[in-house]
């Protein structure tokens, strides 16, 4: 994009103007993509998934007339068991089936979400499984 965007002058100049995410968003849908829809709701869900990945990818705050960083490679998490013997179950609770077993404290599985019980989906050869986080922790690498 960030070859091509230059050739369109005005939709450039604009997008060097912007003061704010909101704004950029704005630009890039009106004047660049030009979508069927640009209803106040879709312009608002843009900015929402704007926002989402702007925070994901801990990008900094842009300058006006400055050129654009291209964004530090996004951590990765992963889940690190804290005792021997954890069970991976098909849910995120203990009224879930046990469908695995992690042996070793210290063993990694990579992250995939955290219920708001504080269980872990976990990545599994062919499937997701859930630990509790009474027996791991995660940590971004």
């Amino acid at each position: 994009m960030f070859e091509e965007l230059p050739k369109y002058k005005t939709v450039w100049n604009a997008l060097k103007d912007a003061k704010d995410i909101d704004s950029v968003c704005d630009i890039f849908m009106l004047k660049y993509e030009k979508p069927g829809t640009t209803t106040e709701a879709a312009k608002e869900a843009r900015r929402k998934y704007a926002a989402r990945y702007f925070d994901q990818f801990e990008m900094e705050e842009y300058v006006p007339g400055t050129e654009p960083v291209a964004p530090a490679k996004p951590k990765t998490k992963y889940v690190y068991t804290t005792t021997d013997r954890v069970l991976i179950r098909s849910g995120n609770g203990k009224d879930y089936p046990a469908i695995d077993r992690i042996g070793t404290k210290g063993s990694i599985s990579l992250w995939v979400a955290t219920s708001e019980n504080g269980w872990y989906a976990i990545r599994m050869k062919d499937r997701v499984g859930w630990v509790s986080s009474e027996f791991a922790e995660i940590k971004e690498v």
